[in-house]
């Protein structure tokens, strides 16, 4: 009968098991996307151990905002960093903790390495292009941002990332940066 047929039917399935299998179906169907994400890793990984790589990193400051925008800024700050080939770090601090202990990293070391004196520090309500402008000169300089805007310039993203939803890239990149305990 039809109802026994269905019956043998696998349910469907609504939510994925898994954060890395969310990330692997959300944000890296795409081969350029996951080539970008795998590339960054690589280049992040050798300029940290570079200190001449590493001063020319960009450093996301905490914004004195909620925690949902200070994932839209350090997101924002990842994409540049990506497109502009910087190392990303983060100096992110909220009520004297090291936010980074309650966000284990996926592989990058985004704590400042020593050595990051007189970086420009560029505070206030940045848009990623603005953001992007700055940093995308071949200076050897080192910046520090405090920005809580979304990244949503498409000189920014990657192209592959171009979409309609503005959480998408936001979800991508935490995705990429952290992988929570939960």
């Amino acid at each position: 009968s039809k109802h026994e047929q269905r019956s043998h039917k696998k349910p469907l399935k609504l939510m994925l098991d898994t954060r890395e299998q969310r990330f692997q179906h959300e944000c890296t169907q795409d081969k350029q996307v996951r080539k970008i994400f795998a590339s960054y890793k690589e280049f992040h990984s050798k300029c940290r151990a570079s200190p001449k790589c590493a001063q020319r990193g960009l450093i996301w400051k905490t914004c004195k905002e909620g925690l949902g925008d200070q994932f839209r800024g350090l997101t924002t700050m990842l994409f540049v960093a990506m497109r502009s080939g910087r190392p990303l770090f983060l100096a992110w601090l909220e009520s004297g903790q090291d936010m980074l202990q309650f966000f284990p990293e996926t592989g990058l070391d985004l704590s400042p390495p020593p050595g990051m004196d007189g970086c420009k520090n560029y505070e206030g309500k940045m848009t990623d292009q603005e953001v992007y402008n700055v940093v995308k000169t071949p200076s050897t300089s080192c910046y520090i941002f405090s920005t809580n805007q979304p990244p949503r310039s498409y000189h920014v993203l990657p192209d592959a990332m171009h979409t309609r939803h503005f959480w998408k890239p936001i979800a991508c990149g935490l995705n990429f940066l952290f992988s929570p305990k939960l």
